[in-house]
């Protein structure tokens, strides 16, 4: 497989992703393409591609099989082909995403997403991971028991 221009990156990285977040606007459109393209957050480069340049990544995508143009309605919809054409499971198709979307990604970047993670279940679970506050919480705990 050749390599992936930084439009056609995007444009497939943006397919992907938006099927996961606004599954009920997926397939896309080309309008909603090129508008999740030049999206401002959680990408970089933050690029500004016009409607030519993602219809023209498109066909290139679409000649990989990497994209599913359908018709129906008034305007044809694109959805990925990811895992079935590069044989991936969606856990790693979704860490492909990110760094199609995002680019390289550094220790302290992935943090907040780590510390966004559901809580675990009991005090003392909690307590284990996020020490700072368990011991301010202990603290107030210690000031109203006296």
């Amino acid at each position: 497989m050749r390599a992936l221009s930084l439009i056609e990156t995007r444009v497939l990285g943006t397919l992907y992703e938006k099927q996961h977040t606004v599954p009920d606007t997926y397939p896309l459109t080309l309008n909603a393409l090129v508008s999740g393209a030049n999206q401002k957050t959680s990408r970089s480069p933050v690029i500004e591609a016009t409607e030519t340049e993602v219809r023209a990544a498109l066909d290139s995508l679409k000649s990989a099989n990497l994209v599913i143009e359908t018709s129906g309605g008034r305007v044809s919809r694109y959805s990925h082909n990811v895992e079935r054409v590069l044989q991936v499971p969606s856990q790693s198709a979704a860490i492909l995403t990110v760094l199609m979307l995002r680019g390289p990604q550094t220790a302290g970047e992935r943090a907040p997403a780590r510390l966004a993670r559901k809580p675990l279940g009991s005090p003392a679970q909690r307590c284990a991971t996020d020490r700072g506050r368990c011991q301010a919480r202990e603290r107030r705990e210690e000031g109203q028991s006296r």
